[in-house]
Parts: C-alpha cells; sequence; structure tokens
C-alpha cells in the first residue's frame, strides 16, 4: 500500500458526504475491504462495490479525528490465507445513519450503505500466505469531512489491537468514565470523588494490615512504635543484650561487645561470708570491688578481701576487717561492681 496516490470519494460517497453536511445524518464508516484484481481509479470512482471476485474484508480497530480529518484505523492479517494476495483495491464504506438533532427545516435521513471512498495501486504490495510468514499491519484511512464530529466508524475487530489503537483510546478522556465510576463505585468519576475513593480504600487497606480499628493519625503512630519496640527488643535478645537497671542490676552487653556482663548492687553484710550476683556470668568473672555503703554499731568498714580462687559464676566470698583489725566488725551495708562474661 506504499503506492497508493490517496482516496478518492465514488459517486455515492459525495452524496454521502454532502447529505451529512445537511446536517440530516452522521456519517458512520462501517468496513474496509481490499481487492486484488486489476482495474482503474475512475472504473472504482463509479462502482458501490470493488471489482472482481478476489476481495478480502479486514478489521476495522480504530479512528481518530483532527480538525477535518477522520482517520479510520484498520489491520491487516494473513490468518487462514492459503495464497499470496496483491494489494491493488482498497474500498472504504459508509453508511448515513438519521441525525437525533437535525437543523431547522432539515429533515433526518438514513442512507444505505455504500463505497464511500476508494484508492488504487499500480505496483500493489503483497499479503504472503500465512504458510509462508505471519503477516500483521495496520494502516490509516485519512477522509476529509465537513464535520468530524458526526463521524464515528464500527468495529470489526478480531482481538487485533495495535499499540496506536491503544494509545488512541488511552489519549481520549471520556474513554475510561464507565470503567472508573465501577471501580471506584462512584456516580460522577470526578478527581474529587476518586480521590475520596482512593483516600477511604487506602485507611481501610492500611487499619487491616496494622489491625487497628481505623487509620488515625494517633493509631497509626501508636501501633509503628508498638512495632519498632518489639523489633528493638527482639534485636537486642538475638544480640544477647538485657538489662535490668535497679540498685540490684546488671548489664549484658552481648555479641557486639564479647558477651560482657557487668552487675551492681548492696550487701548487708553479717561477719563477711559469700553473696550471691544477680544473674549468673556464663564463662567467668574477672573483677569483683566492694566498698562500704554505710557502718553499723559505730564502726567502719577499712577494708573488703575477695578471694577470686573461691568466686564462682554464681557468687563471691568477701574477707572484712575495720580499723582495730578485727575480722568481726559486723559492718551493716556494703556497695559491690562485678565484671565478666
Amino acid at each position: 500500500m506504499a503506492n497508493l496516490q490517496g482516496y478518492e470519494l465514488t459517486v455515492t460517497g459525495r452524496a454521502l458526504l454532502a447529505k451529512a453536511g445537511t446536517g440530516a445524518c452522521t456519517l458512520n464508516f462501517t468496513k474496509v475491504k481490499l481487492g486484488a484484481d486489476e482495474t482503474s481509479l475512475n472504473d472504482l470512482i463509479n462502482k458501490t462495490d470493488l471489482v472482481g471476485t478476489n476481495i478480502k474484508q479486514i478489521d476495522i480497530v480504530g479512528s481518530k479525528a483532527n480538525e477535518a480529518t477522520f482517520t479510520i484505523i484498520a489491520t491487516v492479517t494473513n490468518s487462514g490465507m492459503q495464497n499470496n494476495f496483491l494489494i491493488r483495491q482498497v474500498g472504504i464504506f459508509a453508511k448515513g445513519v438519521a441525525a437525533t438533532n437535525p437543523g431547522t427545516g432539515v429533515t433526518p435521513e438514513n442512507i444505505s450503505e455504500t463505497l464511500f471512498a476508494v484508492a488504487y495501486d499500480t505496483q500493489p504490495d503483497i499479503i504472503p500466505a500465512e504458510s509462508i510468514t505471519p503477516y500483521t499491519r495496520q494502516f490509516n484511512a485519512n477522509m476529509t469531512v465537513t464535520n468530524v464530529e458526526q463521524c464515528y466508524v464500527t468495529l470489526t475487530p478480531a482481538g487485533v489491537v495495535t499499540v496506536q489503537v491503544l494509545n488512541n483510546h488511552n489519549d481520549n478522556s471520556e474513554a475510561h468514565g464507565n470503567l472508573i465510576k465501577r471501580i471506584f463505585g462512584s456516580a460522577n468519576a470526578t478527581m474529587d470523588s476518586v480521590k475520596t475513593s482512593v483516600q477511604n480504600w487506602c485507611k481501610e487497606s492500611i487499619a487491616s494490615i496494622f489491625g487497628i480499628a481505623s487509620a488515625t493519625q494517633t493509631n497509626v503512630k501508636n501501633k509503628i512504635l508498638e512495632y519498632a519496640q518489639e523489633q528493638i527488643n527482639s534485636w537486642l535478645e538475638t544480640l544477647g543484650i538485657r538489662y535490668n537497671i535497679a540498685q540490684n542490676g546488671y548489664i549484658c552487653l552481648g555479641k557486639l561487645f564479647g558477651d560482657a556482663i557487668i552487675q551492681w548492687g548492696y550487701w548487708r553484710i553479717n561477719n563477711g561470708g559469700s553473696f550471691d550476683y544477680n544473674i549468673s556470668f556464663n564463662t567467668a568473672c574477672y573483677n569483683v570491688n566492694i566498698w562500704e555503703g554505710g557502718a553499723k554499731s559505730n564502726k567502719v568498714m577499712s577494708f573488703a578481701g575477695i578471694n577470686m580462687e573461691q568466686t564462682t559464676k554464681t557468687f563471691v566470698t568477701a574477707y572484712i576487717t575495720d580499723l582495730t583489725g578485727s575480722s568481726n566488725p559486723q559492718i551493716g551495708n556494703a556497695l559491690w561492681l562485678a565484671i565478666g562474661k
């Protein structure tokens, strides 16, 4: 079809276009046919159908309007074709559909389908037989009309949609109106109604995901904080980081710090002896320090000795003296700090 010299209106096509120009009818482009037999453009202009018996009807898959040009978009395939086909003749068919709102003094009128416009190629392209190679092509037929708003096509697709047809459809601002109404349950597919529907859907989804009654800012914030705390606690537990900040407490620094454990506490002394750690060390206690935490019976502790050989992972043994050298000072309170792992 590369050598087609444009489309010429047939005699009946001119009459139909004139009738549409009066406002009596709209133009309905109904079909596109291809013919392989030889003839001439002048002969076709006077016909109401293509010439010969070797004729193939193809699908109209879309249209496009631009100022005074109405473009009919069709596709050609070789599905089911057993022989090669020469594209010599191209015929555009149309009919007049009585206008629903004719102008003053105009009588609506239906015009039967006829050969509206034709083109002829003296060096025709070939559609190969299906057995040779798959073949699908798109071509556009541009019709110059008085009013493109009075033109439309009857689609005859057989499951073939080209990229251009899809793009034209998506560029149409009214193409998806009903679809949007159905999806969003809105009587009017306005930007505000769609926005509101999307917001409501998002709130419902967020509430469902977070397991909250409603997706308010406070509820979502509290849920995120709760989740974050759970994750932090889980992460700390995985790393072995634990703590109890109290008078008798501990900090387990975990894998990041060599599994070190620091413990501290308050010991009520009764003539020396031993006391248990707040938690057991996993490997060993490496260092313990004890100092006075408050005297009893007006005696002051001067030294607290630690026998590390008798110190285990669970308890520590201490030896107590006072300023007079007594080993039985009955000191009331002591503070201690232990480090190990």
